[in-house]
Formats: structure tokens, sequence, C-alpha cells
């Protein structure tokens, strides 16, 4: 254990040390192929295209979005990066999930139309039951 002598020097250095490992690194710059692992990327915001971050020491600024996950750069800064392979399942996926709604809705619209078009026949043999009784009744009389 080290000396009680020492305990003021070694708190006295601990906010360099904060500073040094925290996301605001100031020093800190990387190229984007930095960013992520090989086969990995970078989730980018879609309003100006940079880099999403995110400090996995604050919690409030530590979470991606599902499938991304925090992840330390070399050069000292996390960003919210994903597999390769999981982002094209997860496009696949959500291709077929689309192509399925689509064809449901097609369906739907297809099951409205011959719903429509029934009516439409049945109030036509309506019209015409009722002109033909309207004319078998006049001769009637």
């Amino acid at each position: 254990m080290p000396s009680l002598r020492l305990l003021p020097l070694l708190l006295a250095q601990l906010p360099f040390c904060v500073f040094g490992f925290g996301f605001e690194n100031a020093g800190a710059s990387c190229s984007s192929d930095e960013y992520c692992p090989g086969g990995w990327s970078v989730l980018r915001r879609p309003k100006d295209y940079s880099a999403h971050t995110c400090n996995p020491a604050d919690p409030r600024r530590a979470k991606c979005p599902k499938p991304y996950m925090c992840v330390a750069a070399k050069c000292g800064i996390s960003f919210c990066c994903a597999s390769d392979k999981m982002l094209d399942k997860l496009k696949e996926q959500q291709s077929v999930e689309r192509e399925a709604k689509e064809a449901e809705e097609e369906e739907r619209e297809e099951a409205r139309r011959r719903e429509k078009a029934s009516l439409a026949e049945n109030a036509e043999k309506e019209r015409e039951k009722d002109a033909t009784e309207r004319s078998a009744g006049g001769d009637d009389l």
C-alpha cells in the first residue's frame, strides 16, 4: 500500500488521468478508416453525415441504437459501430418485411375491389329484379 504521504499527490493527479482517458480528449483525431474495426461500419448522422460518437463513461451518451455498439477507436474516441454482416442481415430482414407488408396491402386492396364490385353487381341485380317486378305487376292491372 502506498504511503499516506503520497495520497495527496496521487489525488492531485486524478483530474489529469480522468481528463486524459475521458471522452473529451481534445488532441484526439481519427481518420474515417480508424473509427471502427475492420469489417465494421460507423453510424452516421443523417443530417450532416458525421460519425456518431458515444461515451461509455457517461450513461447518458453511451447508448448507441441497436444493432450498433459503443466501440473505442485507437485515437481515444468511441464511436457507434456495427458489424457489416449484421447490417446486411438487418437490411435483408427489413426488405423481406417491407415486401410482405406491401403484398398484404395489395391483397387487402384487391379484396376491397372485389367486395365493391360484388356490392355493385348485387345492387344492379336488385334494380333489375325491381324493374321486372314492376313491369310484371303493371301487366296485372
